[in-house]
């Protein structure tokens, strides 16, 4: 008999191939052919659907082999794969300009972030966060999985842990991590999924539903779809109350701020109530 989730593969490091051109882009040498191909591709995103793989060959001057292993290695097949995942986040990209076009934008920005904390507050208090504490606290290992470009509020959180002496590990959809090993985990283990707009987590679903360990998801969207998968959901508002099936442009004070004004919250109330364990250290 094999284990549930054993057999499925995690497909999420394909959610956004222009983080992935990123992480490479920051992590090699600049003479590096993966760097040059990076860059090459970050330059002319909006022209991937229509290039050859010949063609990026030719003007980043090296081999089609050399392109194909870098496609390979940031989580794509075929070139034509890549391709098609490049079409779904430029349409979403223009939620950033919609998002800073404001005349008044600090005063925007200050009411909205202000509303945002308040609204979070009185939800991690209906929603006792301190429950997700006490799970992360007795669990034998914890993973929290994020969207790559949306992880640095879970990369804090998981050094703010760390000087309670609790490590947890973060996998993201860059193909730089092993999202496999969550399958990996069981009943004693905890997973996170943090995703704001609910984009990531639609992504991701039907893998997550094969995972044994605790489940809690992090996000604004109702979606009854991940009521099936999840133990726990935290929703970030009580007053935004978007509820979407298929991926949705959403950019806000909530994805943008929401994830780590909820972990520092969530730190407090493992802070509160297990200080006391590390003092006796």
């Amino acid at each position: 008999m094999s284990t549930p989730g054993k057999d499925k593969k995690y497909n999420a490091v394909r959610f956004n191939p222009r983080t992935s051109f990123l992480a490479v882009l920051n992590s090699n040498d600049e003479s590096d052919t993966n760097v040059v191909l990076a860059k090459y591709f970050l330059q002319n995103f909006h022209r991937i659907s229509d290039m050859s793989i010949y063609q990026v060959a030719e003007e980043c001057y090296t081999s089609r082999s050399s392109v194909q292993r870098f496609i390979k290695s940031i989580g794509y097949e075929t070139f034509t794969a890549l391709k098609d995942s490049t079409e779904e986040v430029i349409s979403h990209q223009t939620s950033y300009h919609t998002y800073a076009d404001h005349t008044d934008y600090p005063e925007y920005l200050m009411h909205s972030v202000t509303s945002m904390m308040e609204d979070i507050n009185r939800m991690a208090e209906k929603q006792r966060l301190a429950r997700l504490a006490e799970t992360i606290h007795d669990s034998t290992d914890v993973y929290i999985i994020s969207a790559e470009d949306s992880s640095s509020a879970a990369r804090i959180f998981q050094q703010q842990m760390l000087s309670m002496n609790r490590l947890i590990r973060i996998v993201t959809s860059s193909a730089h991590t092993n999202p496999e090993i969550v399958n990996t985990l069981d009943e004693h283990d905890c997973v996170i999924t943090c995703s704001a707009s609910g984009n990531y987590a639609l992504t991701i679903n039907e893998e997550m539903q094969a995972v044994r360990a605790h489940k809690a998801l992090v996000t604004l969207n109702r979606t009854t779809l991940f009521e099936p998968t999840y133990d726990y959901i935290f929703y970030l508002s009580g007053d935004y109350l978007p509820s979407n099936r298929s991926l949705t442009t959403i950019r806000n004070v909530y994805t943008r701020y929401g994830m780590s004004y909820f972990f520092d919250l969530l730190f407090h109330y493992y802070y509160a109530r297990y200080q006391n364990e590390v003092r006796s250290l």
